[in-house]
């Protein structure tokens, strides 16, 4: 398998998903996910820490945004003086996870902020760190592994429900968002395969996988058509459930969107994108719904890493995380 960089970042606030591409954490439960009503909002931020970007996520708040690079294998995050302003963001530290694995590819949290995820395409691995300080990186010590690989063998994007009882991942060589069931919240340990869902009919290469706040809605981003789509599903977390909704192009933007999140009210989707090494933010005048968004604004994160592959927020939205599989950070 090829370190190509490619993966996404979440970070994950309780009992709310958070986009692993992004999606907001908190306590609050949002639903009406709708794409169709999004556009992008004329705001652009480059992330100068990062390279090969795979994903983004924010915390509950807006007050943080995490970022993973592929290019130097890093988990990056940046402070946001202005929750989901990426205009706001400055950078604040960087997580070497080139221990583990050198393919990062995406980056999550838990609802507390007390642990966080991280996958590798290298060894297809989910890897878990606990945070002795919520949301801080610095405070981060390795914990355990769940190895991917018999699911799919180009392991990408990952996030969890609101209680962390369920694990998502999408994976890039079969095309599939793949569900497991965790015994004990949050712990790898206690993971079983659950059940898979094809989404090549609509992109060959899906990177990124998240949910609105109650899981009737999924949403994946692809790099091979540039387009963010959003899945129904009638029963909550439930991947066997889903059927394709809409889509939302944003090659306008960047040709290689590898990560995608929302605003935990559902009036902004953030996208990560690879060839640009930009983080991109875009206004929905509808909550959730693709077709009423606007482009906004974007943030640059190739001065950290060469290959940033994911990107996340804290509750607040006043820290942003990326990693970068180049460095090997956070």
């Amino acid at each position: 398998m090829s370190k190509d960089g490619n993966g996404n970042i979440t970070v994950k606030a309780a009992n709310t998903e958070i986009d692993n591409s992004v999606k907001r954490a908190g306590t609050t439960v949002v639903v009406g996910y709708s794409l169709s009503s999004a556009s992008y909002d004329n705001n652009t931020r480059s992330i100068g820490q990062v390279n090969n970007s795979n994903s983004i996520v924010f915390n509950g708040d807006g007050s943080k945004m995490f970022v993973i690079g592929s290019d130097n294998d890093h988990v990056y995050s940046y402070n946001l003086s202005t929750a989901y302003d990426i205009s706001s963001a400055s950078y604040n530290q960087s997580f070497d996870v080139s221990g583990q694995d050198g393919g990062a590819t995406s980056v999550t949290f838990s609802g507390d902020g007390t642990k966080m995820f991280v996958t590798g395409v290298w060894y297809n691995n989910v890897y878990s760190y606990d945070l002795s300080t919520a949301y801080d990186i610095s405070s981060a010590s390795y914990n355990r592994k769940r190895d991917v690989y018999f699911e799919d063998s180009d392991a990408r994007g990952i996030t969890f429900n609101g209680d962390g009882t369920k694990l998502f991942m999408v994976g890039n060589d079969n095309d599939d968002v793949y569900s497991y069931d965790l015994s004990t919240a949050y712990d790898l340990g206690s993971a079983s395969y659950n059940q898979n869902f094809d989404v090549s009919g609509q992109d060959s290469g899906p990177k990124s996988v998240r949910f609105n706040g109650d899981g009737t809605k999924m949403f994946v981003a692809g790099d091979d058509t540039n387009n963010v789509y959003s899945y129904n599903v009638s029963t909550a977390y439930d991947i066997g459930s889903a059927s394709y909704n809409q889509s939302y192009d944003v090659s306008g933007q960047d040709s290689k969107p590898t990560g995608v999140a929302f605003k935990g009210d559902g009036t902004k989707m953030f996208v990560m994108g690879r060839s640009t090494e930009n983080a991109y933010s875009y206004n929905l005048s509808t909550a959730y719904d693709l077709s009423s968004a606007s482009y906004n604004q974007s943030y640059d994160v190739s001065g950290q890493d060469s290959k940033p592959a994911g990107v996340a927020f804290n509750g607040d939205g006043t820290k942003m995380f990326a990693v970068g599989t180049e460095n090997d950070n956070v």
